[in-house]
């Protein structure tokens, strides 16, 4: 405290890193790590020498990985736009930490830092574990959901929204996330049967929606189930009524060609 009192800032930290080197160099791991903190405030807060703090946190986590000096790495290193050095120091900050608010806000610096470094797929990767984790977490799950559109992925876009509108209370939200999947599956993946058990639901919160209605039956269809087709292909036709339409036409169609397939000539006529 006399030290700190009557030397100048410079000085100070002369002494903490001299010492600091004594006591590990005598096994006092203790002694030596709080020197090292001391050190590393000091030059950050008092000197702005970012460097010398760097040096000193680091110091600190070999002897001692604590997470306030893996903070202050990473961020002090994401203050000089290196995501790419941050990284390491994140990545030991999240496997130390437990499941909760603290790990996502940690796991969200992590995906941060990945992306800068233009490292997206470990990005996706860190963020997927993270989602498996906490499935209700919007914040790790909405960026994933970007990651995925912006490379395409869609096979893992469309699992990943079904995952979404379970874990959402917003009903237009839901409806969003189950749309986009029902559209990838048959726009992207070209394997519309894969979407039966969105557009299932998909029926059950819009049952009045015919274009839900009309690819839930084309999806049946897809997956042999014939009969089942018939009986939502037929319900669009009594919802139709008498009335004359190009959409009741191709729902005529598509009853006499399903009748083809299930070998009734007759009602295919």
């Amino acid at each position: 405290e006399v030290l700190s009192a009557k030397a100048s800032p410079d000085e100070l930290a002369g002494f903490l890193g001299q010492h600091a080197e004594r006591l590990e160099a005598v096994g006092d791991k203790p002694r030596a790590v709080r020197l090292w903190a001391q050190l590393a405030t000091l030059a950050e807060q008092r000197l702005g020498d970012v460097e010398r703090a760097l040096e000193a946190h680091r110091r600190v986590v070999v002897l001692e990985p604590r997470l306030d000096a893996l903070d202050a790495l990473a961020r002090l290193r994401m203050a000089r736009s290196e995501p790419a050095e941050a990284v390491p120091w994140l990545t030991q900050r999240l496997d130390k930490t437990a499941a909760g608010p603290e790990r996502t806000a940690v796991v969200l610096q992590l995906a941060e830092a990945l992306l800068g470094a233009s490292r997206s797929e470990r990005a996706t990767q860190v963020l997927a574990r993270a989602v498996a984790d906490e499935p209700g977490e919007p914040r790790t799950r909405d960026l994933l959901l970007k990651l995925y559109r912006d490379a395409q992925a869609w096979e893992p876009l469309a699992a990943l929204l079904q995952v979404a509108a379970a874990h959402t209370d917003q009903r237009a939200q839901i409806l969003a996330h189950l749309y986009e999947a029902a559209a990838i599956y048959r726009d992207r993946l070209g394997t519309l049967d894969r979407a039966i058990p969105v557009l299932e639901q998909l029926r059950r919160l819009v049952p009045d929606d015919r274009g839900v209605l009309q690819s839930l039956a084309d999806a049946l269809w897809a997956a042999n189930r014939h009969a089942d087709a018939r009986v939502i292909l037929e319900q669009l036709l009594a919802e139709f009524g008498r009335r004359r339409s190009s959409e009741r036409a191709a729902v005529h169609t598509k009853l006499a060609a399903l009748a083809r397939a299930e070998g009734n000539r007759i009602e295919a006529l």
